[in-house]
């Protein structure tokens, strides 16, 4: 730990990473620091629980034309190829045909309904928007839960991912592994967790727990979650609308409930979707099976489902997930069960979440988080990127164009 530098960046994800090579490039000093034990942030993965990579969290490369990991990871020698998008929708335990026609057409009819709102720039919610489409919502559940992590009138429309286009990429190590292999040159301050920032005379103070660290200018990184809910303290206080935007663009729960099954498992074919429609009595119900080719197959749950089961626990994750595979394809598959575990960022003391979104009426309050204090305060991360937020690609290049905008200001 030095005692002076040009930069401190806050937080060693994929825009803490990325901000630093960015600023190491422009001939600045640069400290970073990283509260755990590890670099990643929020995509990380794990080799140990299961025998095979296992992404605890990020493992879609999403924005595949535009994401800087895709191209990173295939000259680096990583195993990498599109999502298929092979999807089978089932009502109760019944398959539909032609499963991502279905899932389609309800997508279009959701855009459409949205698109309204967003021509006549109405801030509202999805659910407002939609609220006069037919009975068969499927996408009530894809696109909020299953994606978002909200229940669909917690976000603005402004935040629906619009028309499916977009190309996805899977990688076979794990999207983790390429985060921390592009990170392995950067200079981590690891277990260093910032207290507080102090920017009230001519150089900021950034307290640490294992000491200040004087700068020019600092960038942080970390979930907004983190930011609203006090774990780092500002003196003086940041501005009120500093404040609110923290809170507007809030974090959603989204959690990877992870099912291993053995070799024979009716959960054969590699990456394919399952999704189960809502109805009058179950919430609907998404998993990806046999991710890789591993036996690994993510039951992932969002919004209230996922703020429910966390609190109680890994046990009760994995039974509500188990269970509901049972109930699409009957009881035989328990006996290829072979072991379970479940990620908990809702409950992650450095995230408080997963990734962030607007709230209904508070889509323009990502401006304001994106802005900087005093021209010596920066933010980066995925809930600041215009476009790609609550995406890695999102987080990398809100890390590399602040980066920018620091070394301007403190020519």
């Amino acid at each position: 730990m030095g005692s002076h530098t040009d930069v401190v960046v806050v937080g060693a994800g994929a825009a803490g990473i990325s901000a630093a090579y960015t600023l190491i490039g422009k001939g600045l000093e640069v400290i970073v620091v990283e509260a755990t034990e590890r670099i990643g942030g929020r995509c990380w993965t794990d080799l140990e629980t299961f025998g095979v990579p296992y992404d605890v969290g990020a493992h879609w490369l999403h924005y595949g034309d535009r994401n800087f990991f895709l191209e990173y990871g295939k000259n680096n020698g990583f195993d990498l190829y599109p999502d298929a998008r092979n999807f089978s929708l089932y009502k109760q335990n019944q398959r539909q045909p032609n499963g991502f026609s279905a899932i389609q057409n309800s997508h279009d009819e959701y855009w459409s309904a949205i698109q309204q709102a967003i021509d006549s720039n109405h801030d509202i919610s999805v659910a407002d928007a939609t609220a006069s489409l037919s009975s068969e919502r499927i996408s009530d559940f894809i696109y909020g839960p299953w994606i978002i992590g909200k229940e669909i009138h917690e976000f603005s429309v402004f935040e629906f991912s619009g028309p499916l286009g977009d190309s996805d990429w899977f990688c076979r190590q794990g999207f983790g592994t390429i985060v921390s292999h592009y990170g392995a040159k950067v200079p981590v301050s690891l277990k260093t967790k910032v207290n507080s920032i102090d920017w009230s005379g001519d150089r900021l103070k950034v307290k640490t727990n294992r000491g200040i660290i004087g700068t020019r200018a600092v960038i942080v990184t970390v979930s907004t979650g983190t930011l609203s809910g006090g774990g780092i303290q500002f003196s003086p206080n940041l501005p009120i609308a500093k404040q609110e935007a923290f809170h507007a663009v809030s974090m959603g729960c989204y959690e990877h409930v992870v099912l291993q099954f053995t070799e024979d498992s009716c959960l054969r074919q590699p990456d394919s979707y399952i999704i189960r429609m809502p109805d009058s009595t179950r919430e609907g119900f998404g998993a990806l099976a046999n991710i890789c080719n591993s036996g690994l197959t993510f039951c992932d749950i969002g919004g209230n489902l996922a703020r429910e089961l966390i609190p109680r626990g890994e046990e009760a994750c994995i039974d509500y997930a188990l269970g509901e595979l049972v109930e699409i394809f009957g009881s035989s598959i328990r006996k290829n069960f072979i072991k379970g575990t479940a990620s908990a960022w809702l409950e992650h003391p450095y995230t408080l979440g997963s990734y962030a979104s607007a709230e209904p009426g508070a889509f323009q309050m990502r401006t304001t988080l994106n802005e900087p204090v005093a021209e010596r305060i920066f933010f980066a991360g995925e809930a600041c990127h215009s476009s790609m937020w609550a995406t890695v690609a999102g987080a990398y290049a809100s890390g590399q164009e602040v980066a920018t905008k620091v070394s301007h200001s403190l020519r």
